[in-house]
């Protein structure tokens, strides 16, 4: 605590982050934490929570110069205030394309002046921008769009969990179901019946995740993300056994 005295807030960005995991670290660290957004593409920083008027579980709201819209994937249709879509920049930040040409063939796209994050969220009546996932990580469950992050958004609600990813496992009859991995609390153990009602009792039905498997640590890629890939083999492997 003396360490920290003299810091008046700390500052969070590089992946999503959800309310309820939000109040755990700030009741940890004993100050507010001010959340932000952005890619290398757009100048790194678009979205920033105003520090006297921060709203948790949001990344806030664009920056001078910046404008933020949420699109209907592969449209340029705006969705609703408070509705789910791709989240897109614009603004003198963007920048121009990648050299060479075709170097982010995999990533973020240019259209119309639009940077294409590839990202997912939902603007409020206030501008602040939540980010809920990725669109390529949608779990398509017989038809129907799950998104990770609400998901782990109601997991992480649980004291005893410290963090979760939740991915989709192919599934003969739906196509897909979701399965979540999750790190616990000082090693408690957690009945998965208990987390799969926690889920039941906050979303539909469809949204409980298929199996619940608890890790000691969730794996990291190179730049410290959460590794996606690595838990939809993990699930896929324990799909076929």
């Amino acid at each position: 605590p003396g360490s920290l005295a003299s810091v008046r807030f700390a500052r969070g960005g590089a992946a999503p982050l959800n309310a309820e995991l939000h109040r755990k670290i700030e009741a940890h660290l004993g100050m507010p934490l001010v959340m932000s957004y952005g890619l290398s593409e757009g100048t790194c920083t678009c979205t920033m929570n105003p520090p006297a008027a921060r709203k948790i579980g949001t990344v806030g709201t664009a920056l001078y110069g910046q404008r933020v819209a949420v699109f209907a994937p592969g449209t340029e249709e705006p969705v609703a205030t408070n509705a789910e879509g791709e989240i897109c920049i614009a603004g003198p930040s963007v920048m121009k394309g990648y050299v060479p040409h075709d170097a982010g063939a995999d990533g973020p796209s240019i259209r119309h002046g639009w940077l294409r994050t590839g990202d997912l969220g939902q603007l409020d009546a206030d501008g602040y921008l939540t980010v809920t996932g990725r669109l390529k990580d949608i779990i398509i469950r017989g038809g129907e769009n799950l998104s990770p992050g609400r998901i782990e958004e109601v997991l992480t609600a649980h004291a005893a969990v410290r963090a979760c990813c939740v991915v989709g496992a192919p599934d003969a009859d739906l196509g897909e179901v979701p399965v979540a991995f999750v790190t616990t609390n000082s090693g408690q153990r957690i009945p998965e019946r208990e987390l799969k009602d926690q889920v039941a009792s906050r979303l539909p039905s469809s949204w409980v995740p298929a199996r619940i498997t608890v890790l000691d640590a969730l794996p990291e890629n190179r730049v410290g993300k959460i590794d996606r890939q690595a838990l939809k083999k993990l699930a896929a492997e324990a799909q076929r056994h």
